[in-house]
């Protein structure tokens, strides 16, 4: 039988790779993310609180906040260093 991974181990696979030690998320994961398994692979969970983000230009009107960091990455490119 295949196993197919889920989703915590997919994030895990994706920070071995990109070399992460800290993974940020929402909040809103914290209902499916297993900290234990991330820290069993040496990676740290850490909690992202929108209500500490800085708004930041968007191509479409007033700033919207809590959306995605592909939005940011979207609309500032490189300039997005900036802002994190």
């Amino acid at each position: 039988e295949i196993k197919t991974p889920g989703r915590n181990e997919k994030l895990i696979e994706i920070c071995k790779v990109a070399g992460a030690s800290t993974y940020v998320s929402g909040r809103s994961a914290e209902f499916y993310l297993d900290k234990e398994k991330f820290e069993r692979e040496g990676i740290r969970v850490q909690w992202f609180e929108y209500s500490e983000a800085k708004s930041y230009p968007q191509q479409w009107g007033e700033f919207i906040p809590n959306l995605s960091i592909l939005d940011m990455l979207f609309n500032l490119g490189i300039e997005a260093k900036k802002y994190l």
